[in-house]
């Protein structure tokens, strides 16, 4: 890749490393003082999988489709940290992913462009935007996502700088291992291949090389063998158990999203290009968007295949992203937003290489005293507003589920059951080991029949659990629970009062600000 001025590519590697490290500390302590201090409550469409994961990562357990073992893996060492409950260190997690995919963002904006402000621009416009510092505050597999794409960048950009093809294969590696933490990172694949025929066609006819990167990958994809083996083990919250090859292959391609995936035909297409344009501009003042377009011809100007590998990536996530019907779809657009930080980071770098290249022409030093006060007040943009997000991000007073815990344990019966779906409850009796007296059904309605343990303790009598499974209003639960003691009901997003009313049942308040009912027959509320 050539450049209008090679005194901009001897950067210092130092100051290289040491504005990344600045860079890093910032978003950390960002993060870290957004962080969940606790278990986080059920909350839709936000946070309806962090109660979850929180419990899963903790128990080696295996979640829903695609059963994330990547993410349950590499997050479980830090609940070993000795410092705050097993919940904050899982929370802490996501912030340690996030930090380091925006290290991650700068160091591909700087092989790509060999500018230290405008990479580091680039990452902290990622860094600080809302959708992806939401996911850093709490348990949730979008920020090692991001990890893993930016990894897989860096290391294809090494591939090419150095032409060793040791880094090809350590790519399809890290190809393998991402999709083990989300499955949409497969788009790399397709992105990846239509670099390296950009690059070195020939490259693809080679078949040790095909066959080294193949094994890479395959070694990477090997982690899915944690969810037989965390089935065979007995996982304690295992909400698809691959228990025969069929329900393997089923739960690892994400069974029953089948309708949700390109749900929209293309007449819908410019209803879900606005509603993409109404996040983007959450995330990116639309100055920096000119920026990003100023970056992406400034790419194809000084070489067009550095813009085939962000380039595809980000039309064939964004193409999925649009297709795809489920609530929380924005945080499906942040691989987008890591590609627009990438052209952003060129296009401010593409300010700096014409201004230095316009002012050398009267004198080098008035060129780089001109770069460096340009610098200054490309670092400090992005940082514009970071205040407003950080009040907007803030889950460091969020105590809703640890009220939830406290409410149901000391109010709910001995041996009782609690109706619930989701919630804290799985963290109070699975990590805190606390009222394991009482019968947990998860009974509401989910996105497809995807349970396998939903009753704690597990009753044993696979046709019970089955009607368990089968009886999404929780009124099946709640007939059968009652002839043997008290049943309660977290009143969630999820509950349908009007289901248990028609068949005779009311509600007395135990405690309405955690949303804890008892589910008695219709004349013992008449009664209280």
């Amino acid at each position: 890749m050539s450049f209008p001025s090679s005194k901009k590519g001897l950067f210092s590697r130092p100051v290289a490393a040491l504005l990344g490290a600045a860079v890093g500390l910032l978003v950390f302590l960002l993060y870290l003082g957004t962080l969940a201090p606790t278990v986080m409550p059920y909350s839709w469409p936000l946070h309806f999988d962090t109660p979850m994961l929180q419990v899963q990562a903790a128990t080696l357990s295996i979640a829903h489709p695609t059963g994330y073992p990547g993410y349950m893996l590499l997050t479980h060492p830090f609940t070993y940290l000795p410092f705050g409950d097993v919940a904050y260190r899982v929370n802490l997690a996501s912030a340690v992913y996030g930090t380091a995919a925006v290290v991650m963002v700068y160091v591909v904006g700087l092989q790509l462009t060999r500018r230290m402000a405008a990479a580091a621009a680039g990452a902290l416009l990622f860094g600080v935007g809302a959708t992806f510092w939401s996911q850093t505050a709490v348990a949730a597999v979008y920020p090692l996502n991001a990890l893993f794409v930016m990894i897989t960048f860096s290391l294809l950009l090494l591939w090419r700088s150095s032409g060793r093809d040791r880094y090809l294969v350590a790519s399809a590696l890290l190809m393998g291992l991402a999709m083990t933490n989300h499955m949409t990172s497969g788009l790399l694949i397709p992105a990846g291949g239509l670099f390296v025929l950009a690059v070195a066609p020939r490259r693809l006819l080679d078949p040790r090389l095909l066959l080294k990167g193949a094994g890479a990958f395959l070694l990477g994809l090997s982690l899915y063998l944690y969810l037989p083996i965390r089935t065979y083990m007995g996982a304690p919250l295992t909400e698809t158990a691959p228990s025969t090859p069929g329900r393997f292959l089923k739960v690892v391609t994400g069974g029953g999203m089948e309708s949700k995936t390109f749900a929209f035909g293309l007449g819908e297409m410019p209803g879900r290009l606005g509603m993409y344009l109404e996040y983007l501009l959450q995330n990116f003042h639309p100055a920096f968007l000119v920026f990003g377009v100023v970056g992406v011809a400034y790419l194809l100007l000084l070489n067009w295949r550095s813009v085939v590998l962000p380039g595809s990536f980000y039309l064939a996530y964004l193409t999925f992203a649009l297709g795809y019907d489920i609530p929380d779809i924005f945080n499906y657009f942040i691989p987008t937003y890591l590609m627009i930080a990438l052209f952003v980071a060129a296009g401010l770098g593409a300010l700096l290489d014409t201004a230095e290249a316009l002012l050398e022409r009267f004198s080098p030093a008035v060129g780089r005293v001109a770069v460096v006060l340009l610098a200054l007040p490309m670092l400090a943009l992005p940082l514009v507003g970071v205040d407003e997000t950080y009040r907007q991000e803030d889950l460091s007073g969020e105590y809703e589920g640890r009220r939830i815990i406290e409410a149901v344990a000391e109010n709910a019966e001995e041996n009782a059951t609690v109706i619930h779906y989701r919630s804290p409850l799985w963290y109070m009796v699975l990590v805190e080991e606390r009222r394991q007296d009482l019968t947990l059904v998860a009974a509401f309605d989910a996105p497809w029949t995807r349970y396998e343990n939903v009753v704690w303790p597990d009753p044993g009598d696979q046709d019970l659990t089955a009607l368990y499974r089968m009886d999404h209003s929780g009124v099946w639960a709640t007939g059968h629970a009652l002839g043997d003691g008290p049943v309660y009901i977290l009143d969630q997003e999820t509950a349908n009062p009007r289901a248990f009313r028609a068949h005779g049942y009311g509600f007395v308040e135990i405690d309405g600000e955690a949303g804890l009912f008892q589910i008695v027959p219709v004349d013992r509320t008449r009664e209280s």
